[in-house]
């Protein structure tokens, strides 16, 4: 049992090592990158503004507490 628990300990220890040490990384982004990222944020805030639009009825009813409540 202990000495599982100590590869354990050495395994987690080489993983954390692993993760956290300097590395190079030998990247290019090019400028298409960028606006990639600018459209799939202005494309995620414009499918929550729909979702949001398409539901606002049930949204607002269900925050307000006034909803369907039958005894």
């Amino acid at each position: 049992m202990e000495q599982r628990r100590a590869m354990l300990v050495v395994f987690a220890g080489l993983v954390s090592y692993s993760l956290i040490s300097p590395t190079q990384a030998h990247a290019y982004l090019d400028p298409g990158t960028g606006s990639i990222i600018v459209q799939a944020i202005v494309a995620g805030i414009v499918g929550i503004a729909t979702v949001t639009r398409l539901y606002w009825n049930r949204i607002r009813t269900f925050l307000s507490g006034t909803g369907d409540q039958s005894d």
